[in-house]
């Protein structure tokens, strides 16, 4: 009996051990290279229509080198339903259709002008519920989280209010002529934007875009959209079903710069009583860890200040340029970014390293969608002719 009892301990603890690791096993299996692939054509299309495909600039010439990919193809079946103006920040989207039945929403990555690139750097963050003041007659509300400490990118937040209006006119009329599955996508900026539109979707109290409509997220080469409490939002929100696909050696995924402070916390840690944590030792002891640790935490809340007023009122001063009448909310106290979704990590080769090298200028050389597509062949073992 006790023999029999201690294998049925241990049997329920293997399976809870196999269900555990099972969950996120399952999630990664859910990446579809070839449907990826198929989103690269698509961003591939998209840059074709931004950039001239002849240029006498050696700078747009290599601005063109590094986003575009003659080695990227489209793929049979798809048909291109709409493409929007620039919106916003030099901000545009796509609305593709695969077959029948499958949407695909693409938001297009950071074009070579001014006012795309500041959306970037402007990377203050704002609340992930609230309101932007767009111009004088245009209120934008947005709700992407239910949890009031998270808080996400301003300029992608403005990025996203510019087009999501479109975006929701469109999926109407889809819905309306039998379209359930939507797929939310974007490579670079495009791919933050994206996490951000798919949250606002899943928010929005509109039955027909929030429930009737079945979307999955692919975020290509993104960087980070918000701080960790939007990216378990996010991550509940769209378990299992949303992506984030990432070259180790692509530094874009790795921005904004991000800091750290005890403020990004959850309330229940030790760190908040400097005397709770450094309670044993002598008292010299006691006395120097205390110091050095309120000095390292001052100059991390300097450091987050600082952050916050380059990126965030100093850029705002040249975006207002663009849009004069733009109002946001008030800043975030935080700017700690962290990356969402289930993560799809290609690990280069040795070919990869002579097809894709560094010379020392061509700093997107690891972000280019012909390095992502080598990637996602050579990972998944798919053939090179595979669009």
């Amino acid at each position: 009996m006790v023999h029999e009892r201690v294998f049925y301990f241990f049997s329920c603890c293997i399976c809870g051990f196999v269900l555990i690791i099972s969950q996120p096993l399952a999630a990664q299996q859910a990446f579809d290279p070839a449907e990826y692939l198929t989103l690269l054509g698509i961003y591939h299309q998209q840059g074709l229509a931004a950039y001239s495909a002849t240029t006498s600039n050696k700078q747009q010439q290599a601005d063109r080198q590094a986003i575009l990919a003659d080695s990227v193809s489209l793929s049979s079946g798809l048909k291109l339903l709409y493409r929007s103006p620039d919106m916003g920040l030099s901000n545009s989207w796509d609305l593709w259709l695969q077959g029948d039945t499958l949407a695909i929403v693409s938001v297009r990555g950071t074009v070579n002008r001014v006012d795309s690139w500041l959306e970037n750097f402007w990377a203050a963050m704002v609340p992930a519920e609230g309101s932007l003041q767009l111009n004088d007659s245009t209120v934008f509300a947005y709700k992407l989280a239910i949890d009031n400490r998270a808080a996400v990118h301003v300029g992608w937040l403005l990025g996203m209010a510019a087009m999501a209006p479109d975006v929701v006119a469109h999926l109407q009329k889809l819905y309306q002529q039998g379209i359930r599955q939507v797929i939310v996508t974007g490579h670079s900026q495009g791919g933050a934007i994206s996490y951000l539109l798919a949250a606002y979707l899943h928010y929005l109290p509109n039955a027909v875009i929030a429930d009737s409509l079945h979307y999955r997220v692919y975020a290509s080469a993104a960087p980070r959209p918000g701080n960790l409490y939007f990216a378990y939002d996010f991550d509940h929100a769209f378990a299992g079903i949303a992506y984030h696909i990432v070259n180790p050696e692509d530094w874009v995924p790795q921005t904004p710069l991000s800091v750290q402070t005890l403020h990004d916390m959850v309330d229940v840690n030790p760190f908040h009583d400097v005397n709770v944590l450094f309670r044993n030792g002598s008292w010299l002891v006691r006395w120097y860890l205390r110091a050095q640790f309120r000095k390292l935490e001052k100059r991390t809340r300097k450091a987050n200040r600082q952050m916050t007023k380059f990126f965030g009122n100093n850029i705002q001063k040249a975006v207002q340029r663009y849009l004069p009448q733009l109002r946001v909310p008030p800043y975030a106290s935080t700017t700690e970014y962290m990356s969402a979704g289930v993560p799809v990590m290609f690990k280069p080769d040795s070919l990869y390293f002579q097809k894709f090298s560094f010379t020392g200028k061509n700093y997107f050389v690891h972000h280019a969608l012909s390095a992502y597509a080598y990637l996602v062949k050579s990972n998944f073992h798919l053939s090179s002719t595979t669009p």
